[in-house]
């Protein structure tokens, strides 16, 4: 309920994907937290894809170097909701498939769903770098919690 109140009163949030998020168990479409989130379900997919197309003018990206991106092993493939608030905006791509993603359920309101999945062994995919250990990672997840507080 506190988080709740804080969303319906313009705070932001920073909604992490992983294998239960929005594919494997069933979304509980009564909990108040979905109806800040666009997704109604993701199907997780194999396959190692590279992360491409970021919306460098977002503010997310500020002091990034994106010149060149890491691959992820798995991907989800989200299907969004019908009659949204607003229209999410894709950040960053992996293949064709939605990556970073920033939604307002109201005006002015900063939710970001980042839909990493940390599976897979990098041994099997040589010279295809995982996304968690690019140097670039943890200043762009930092800058994610930032721009979902207000701070950047």
């Amino acid at each position: 309920s506190i988080l709740t109140n804080y969303l319906e009163n313009g705070g932001g949030l920073v909604y992490g994907g992983g294998e239960n998020t929005f594919g494997l168990t069933k979304i509980d479409s009564a909990h108040p937290i979905n109806e800040y989130l666009p997704i109604a379900s993701a199907k997780i997919e194999k396959q190692t894809l590279q992360l491409n197309s970021p919306a460098t003018e977002h503010p997310i990206f500020k002091d990034i170097d994106v010149s060149v991106l890491p691959y992820s092993y798995y991907y989800q493939k989200p299907e969004f909701k019908e009659k949204l608030a607003s229209e999410p905006k894709i950040l960053l791509k992996l293949g064709e498939h939605p990556f970073i993603i920033e939604y307002a359920k109201k005006s002015g309101q900063r939710v970001m769903l980042v839909m990493a999945l940390p599976f897979g062994d990098p041994a099997e995919n040589e010279g295809k770098q995982i996304f968690y250990r690019w140097s670039e990672w943890k200043k762009l997840y930092a800058n994610i919690v930032r721009y979902a507080s207000y701070d950047l």
